[in-house]
């Protein structure tokens, strides 16, 4: 069959061809690739051109920057879960490593996230099969002078609203050993409170036991969003429950909270 040829000598399907090249080329213009382990809603508070707004990354399964502050965060909220301290060096050269405890048929979800109030900062990607990440500091973190004091990380599997955490294995390429005898927990509580204690209980199968019953901080007092560090034996293999009390400051109101956190290796 013969093509029926328009006045500028093209056929009608090259003219199809090249016109929804022209509309996919719009399209991807205008609604980038979103990965899947993205904040849309921060996608969407971002929308500016400024180099370190919360974004798919060049080159790499991430979103990471800063996000526009409107977006609400809760009272109590975690901001670290990893084997050993949280390190690494702001240098330019600098990669993390990012490893998870492998969990059968699915992705672990992995969270960067600032630490201080109104460090309004995220990074959000997946592990999948095992994997290891590889996340150079230069893109957001050397650019805007977030040391590993002032950002946490954490692995979790669920929903928003009930995460089960994971504790992450993390590394650079200058530093490999970072104490993996025990697990970092941190949260922050959003405003200030007193007399935090904590409590774990361990599920291994149908069977548990408390592994810490309630104890206290070495601070009595925490200002808004000061992180809190609970340690936990990395050989305490299960899901710990974590029952968290504080007393607000300013109204006496108690606090109750619960973390779950598998623990794998």
């Amino acid at each position: 069959m013969k093509h029926v040829i328009n006045k500028n000598g093209l056929s009608r399907f090259k003219c199809l061809s090249i016109f929804f090249l022209w509309i996919f080329i719009l399209f991807s213009h205008c609604f980038p690739v979103q990965i899947s382990a993205c904040d849309i809603n921060l996608l969407k508070a971002s929308e500016n051109n400024n180099a370190l707004t919360y974004q798919v990354r060049k080159n790499d399964k991430r979103c990471e920057g800063f996000y526009n502050e409107t977006v609400s965060a809760p009272t109590v909220y975690v901001v670290g879960a990893t084997f050993g301290r949280f390190r690494y060096d702001l240098d330019i050269n600098t990669v993390i490593h990012i490893s998870s405890p492998f969990i059968a048929n699915q992705p672990v979800k992995v969270r960067a996230v600032g630490i201080a109030l109104k460090t309004y900062y995220r990074m959000d990607t997946e592990l999948n099969d095992g994997k290891t990440l590889k996340w150079p500091v230069v893109d957001v973190l050397y650019a805007a002078k977030l040391t590993d004091k002032m950002i946490g990380i954490y692995g979790w599997t669920g929903s928003e609203g009930n995460k089960t955490f994971l504790p992450l294995f993390t590394s650079t390429n200058n530093n490999k050993d970072h104490g993996l005898e025990t697990v970092y927990f941190k949260f922050c509580i959003s405003v200030p409170v007193q007399n935090v204690v904590s409590r774990i209980f361990l599920a291994q199968g149908e069977k548990g036991s408390f592994i810490q019953d309630w104890t206290g901080t070495e601070k009595k007092k925490f200002h808004a969003g000061e992180p809190v560090l609970i340690k936990i034996p990395a050989d305490s293999l299960g899901t710990a429950e974590i029952y968290i009390k504080a007393i607000l400051e300013d109204t006496g109101k108690k606090i109750d909270q619960k973390f779950k956190v598998l623990i794998k290796r």
